[in-house]
């Protein structure tokens, strides 16, 4: 989901909305499920303290006989790939949610998180009436004696760009009340005896922050406070996505199916990522390899001692077919993947560890150098990331690569990630990262990486500083040893396992080695 993708969905929001100068009012709530007391949720059930929870995103925003999106203006199909049951792929068909919640049971997730576009003034009206279906689909199977997952949250944060007048700031009393509906509008459609929750909290699952024009930690306490009045004093388990720099139960990221497994306090999982027919973008494809990116995705996580594992994994996605990351059944791949989520799942599960397996399991070094992205032994440069562009060059005769204009940030990165046989999910030991550099300008070359240190910085640790060194304008290659004592290694530095910085001009550098120090 790298951006909203449906004219018809973007069309539905062009519709007027409340003056941003009065108070925001809430609109009356879309579903009757508001005003709980405990007693609504005698027959809910909670995960505990013991419980794994497999969970995925579920988009449900395909309605086949409108064609809103399945066709793009042009026709075209919005699909990377074919639903077996394509003919009745409709959020209105109480058929289609329950052949897909029969398959995520098999697949044994727990959890579906509806991917939730509805804003307060009740535009687009999908989002509302998928969600009544949903719904109404878990209650006709449960009546039938089955068991489908449970229902949290996907907050999708893209209404927070339909404010009266645009990106609204969660700061502000307005903006907070704002992004505070549409949560309470979504649970209100939802029985208490459907809701995924966890030690008796509901799952939240929020989206990229970008789409607000700014927040802070009272948006998050405010939706606490208020979710307990209409809610029967119940507290969200949030778990935070990229962006948000606020203190919540969790935080996962986004993009796993690209760039490969997370393990932030939520665990994160894909098969592969194709946009190549999403109109106005850069293709990236991530090959899945008939399964086998996903097998090592899910390895990778069995890696870790089970006493370490997070609780709940997220699996991107189950159906996001314009991006060709799902994993529910499709004529080009039957159930191969909905088959494999319940292999792992069941493992992960059962506490099965795996020893470390791979190229580069038992090697002293690894290298990268210029000036392919991915050219090396065990290292590789992760030229996709948005905020690390960099072009091949040549300084003082020799290859290098050269960092271009950042278009989100003042500081210049190069992003690298360190092949997972080498090292993933460390528990001790230390690396030295050796820089090869052109030693050109002034100012500083400095290295964040992804530690073990929770306190390391903002994202627990995800981009914890390491000592630097200035730039001296010799004109000559230069080489500097970056010490990391505490390295992690899960991939949590936009995909990779550290980055170069340099807020004072472009950096060229030419070779990268990393090396075991202990």
């Amino acid at each position: 989901m790298r951006c909203p993708i449906s004219t018809v969905a973007i069309l539905l929001v062009a519709s007027a909305a409340v003056a941003q100068d009065v108070a925001f009012v809430r609109p009356d709530p879309p579903g009757p499920y508001l005003g709980l007391t405990e007693s609504d949720f005698a027959s809910a059930k909670s995960f505990g303290p013991q419980d794994t929870v497999l969970a995925t995103t579920y988009f449900y925003w395909y309605e086949r006989h409108s064609g809103v999106n399945m066709r793009y203006e042009d026709g075209r199909s919005t699909m990377l790939r074919t639903p077996v049951d394509i003919d009745d792929y409709s959020y209105l068909s109480l058929n289609w949610h329950k052949r897909q919640l029969r398959d995520c049971a098999a697949a044994g997730i727990d959890v579906v998180l509806p991917v939730y576009w509805g804003d307060p003034t009740h535009r687009g009206e999908w989002s509302f009436e998928g969600v009544r279906k949903l719904v109404q689909a878990e209650l006709e199977m449960i009546a039938a004696g089955e068991s489908p997952p449970k229902i949290g949250m996907f907050h999708a944060c893209i209404s927070l760009e339909w404010g009266p007048e645009g990106k609204v700031d969660l700061r502000t009393p307005f903006g907070r009340e704002w992004n505070y509906t549409i949560i309470r509008d979504f649970w209100a459609m939802v029985p208490p005896q459907l809701w995924a929750m966890v030690d008796g909290q509901p799952i939240i699952m929020l989206y990229n922050a970008s789409f607000a024009a700014a927040h802070d930690q009272s948006c998050v306490e405010h939706v606490r406070r208020e979710f307990a009045k209409d809610f029967a004093g119940r507290d969200p388990y949030i778990i935070r996505g990229d962006g948000w720099n606020v203190d919540t139960e969790s935080q996962v990221t986004w993009g796993v199916a690209a760039y490969g497994p997370s393990v932030l306090p939520c665990a994160a999982v894909g098969p592969g990522y194709d946009d190549s027919v999403v109109p106005g973008r850069a293709p990236l494809i991530v090959d899945r390899e008939g399964g086998a990116f996903y097998r090592r995705s899910w390895e990778k996580l069995l890696w870790l001692p089970p006493t370490e594992r997070p609780r709940i994994v997220h699996i991107e996605t189950w159906n996001e077919l314009h991006e060709g990351t799902e994993i529910c059944e499709t004529r080009e791949f039957g159930r191969h993947y909905i088959e494999m989520t319940r292999k792992y799942g069941d493992m992960y599960r059962e506490g099965v560890q795996l020893p470390r397996s791979g190229p580069f399991a038992s090697a002293h070094t690894v290298v990268w150098c210029a000036p392919g992205p991915n050219v090396g032994q065990g290292l590789r440069l992760l030229p996709q990331v948005g905020d690390g562009p960099s072009e091949p060059s040549s300084r003082g005769g020799e290859p290098c690569r050269v960092t271009t204009r950042n278009p989100y940030d003042t500081c210049d990165y190069l992003y690298f990630d360190l092949d997972d046989s080498f090292a993933f999910w460390e528990t001790d030991g230390s690396l030295d990262v050796t820089v090869t550099y052109y030693d050109e300008g002034a100012g500083l070359i400095h290295l964040q990486y992804d530690s073990r240190d929770p306190e390391g910085s903002i994202v627990s640790g995800a981009f914890k500083f390491a000592e630097g060194t200035e730039f001296r304008d010799t004109r000559t290659w230069r080489s500097y040893t970056f010490h990391l004592p505490d390295p992690r290694c899960t991939n949590r530095t936009h995909g990779g396992d550290f980055r170069l910085a340099s807020r004072d001009g472009p950096m060229a550098i030419g070779r990268v080695s990393v090396q075991r120090t202990r």
